[in-house]
């Protein structure tokens, strides 16, 4: 079993890292109420992986990223930063019965407008129903039309999509995250969370 803490962003500082904005009336840290931050990939992964060349039963998943369209904040587009903590689980537990896929882009840029979603991870799962799915999100920002960019507190959890993977099928399935204003008494400023998820070429499943 692969636990969170084994999954952390060695190469980013402390002050790269997203963080709530400071109060510069009291110094506190804030955060939006009732919301955990997460940064990094607190998902255990304890099921077994199956290899690309493995003749056991297994399928390929593929994850996406997509822009809400109706995201506050009037970006442009969303510019994501990935850990390689991907995957798929089943059973009651959120936090646990993971399958890991690979993430192959560890950046990405969302279009806001359009919410055309992009391929961030890849690999192969073995054959079965499964519940969830994840893409460990740490970091993000608002980018502008002018290039400015905003950097939000990033929600990004796993979300409820359940499907069904056959043995040699593949299954595509996008997570649509959403920028939200933060409380003004709270320091203003975004959050960034995981509004939807769908299976896609699956019209009758549309948004869960």
């Amino acid at each position: 079993m692969v636990l969170a803490g084994g999954c952390s962003d060695p190469g980013a500082s402390d002050a790269d890292r997203a963080a709530p904005a400071q109060s510069p009336r009291s110094g506190a840290v804030y955060a939006t109420p009732q919301v955990p931050v997460y940064e990094g990939c607190y998902v255990s992964f304890d099921l077994d992986s199956v290899p690309a060349d493995a003749g056991a039963s297994a399928g390929t998943l593929s994850l996406l990223l997509a822009a809400d369209p109706e995201s506050m904040g009037g970006f442009a587009s969303i510019e994501v930063e990935l850990l390689d903590c991907a995957g798929a689980n089943r059973g009651a537990a959120r936090e646990a019965g993971w399958a890991r896929v690979p993430v192959a882009e560890i950046r990405a840029s969302l279009d806001v407008a359009t919410g055309v979603a992009v391929p961030v991870a890849e690999g192969r799962l073995p054959a079965g129903s499964y519940d969830r799915v994840f893409v460990a999100v740490p970091r993000a920002w608002g980018i502008a039309a002018d290039g400015r960019r905003s950097a939000f507190e990033a929600h990004v959890e796993p979300i409820v999509q359940p499907f069904v993977m056959p043995d040699g099928g593949r299954v595509a399935v996008t997570m649509q995250l959403t920028s939200r204003a933060r409380p003004a008494g709270w320091d203003g400023g975004w959050n960034l969370f995981t509004r939807a998820a769908w299976v896609l070429g699956d019209e009758g499943l549309g948004p869960w």
